[in-house]
């Protein structure tokens, strides 16, 4: 498994890891980092209802 990145869920341990790339996890992290999963705010704007 040289190179790969392997993910595991925290809440379901025991299912099987999720194995990346070192490249699709850099792209991931850049993403990341990027905003591209920010989640928007749920806020109405002021007067609205």
């Amino acid at each position: 498994m040289d190179g790969l990145i392997a993910v595991r869920d925290s809440k379901d341990p025991a299912n099987p890891a999720l194995l990346y790339t070192e490249s699709e996890w850099q792209v991931f992290i850049d993403g990341a980092k990027n905003g591209e999963f920010d989640v928007q705010s749920l806020k109405r704007p002021s007067g609205e209802n």
